[in-house]
């Protein structure tokens, strides 16, 4: 169907280039929360705190990057920097649930 506003060709292209990375991506973010989760019902506040601002740390200079970089897009973004951080936090919540001190 067409759309009524200017640039729906643009966006729709957005669309088709990145919801195909989203959807690979939510076995990991659904991983991710449910780790969290996990340690939230742990009592695991502050290591979920300090594990999350790392990982945004991490993430915003990747995204800080690739928003300079000429050429890059929605998909770049999506790509390295929003994987990235949700690699990080799952990594992180996997870590602490497997430690076994």
């Amino acid at each position: 169907p067409a759309m009524m506003a200017p640039g729906a060709s643009e966006v729709q292209a957005l669309l088709g280039e990145t919801l195909p990375h989203v959807s690979l991506m939510l076995p990991l973010v659904g991983a991710t929360l449910c780790l969290e989760g996990l340690l939230v019902g742990a009592g695991e506040f502050r290591y979920l705190c300090v594990s999350m601002f790392a990982s945004t740390a991490v993430a915003t200079q990747l995204v800080l990057r690739i928003s300079s970089t000429p050429g890059a897009g929605v998909l770049a973004l999506w790509r390295d920097g929003i994987t990235t951080l949700f690699a990080i936090r799952g990594l992180a919540a996997a870590a602490r649930l497997l430690d076994t001190r």
